[in-house]
């Protein structure tokens, strides 16, 4: 049999992954973390995309982008709402 050896995930600080990705802030990623511990609207709690070691949060970067392909796969009307907030 063959073994699959496992990658280690990609973690990134919130700075690293900003400059990393050009088209997303700090202050964005900040308010996802804070919506992902709230109401989760756009799954990236339920994804696990932000990792939680002690008091730093880092964010798994395969995750984040599951999640985000997720958000994009939501049918426009759900996003819509989810926009509004309800």
């Amino acid at each position: 049999m063959e073994q699959q050896q496992q990658q280690a995930p990609r973690l990134f600080t919130f700075e690293q992954f900003a400059q990393r990705h050009g088209w997303i802030t700090q202050p964005g990623l900040r308010a996802q973390r804070f919506d992902s511990r709230n109401e989760d609207r756009h799954g990236f709690g339920a994804a696990g995309a932000f990792v939680e070691i002690g008091r730093k949060v880092l964010i798994d970067e395969e995750r984040y982008f599951a999640a985000v392909a997720a958000l994009n796969a939501k049918p426009e009307q759900q996003r819509q709402r989810s926009r509004r907030g309800k």
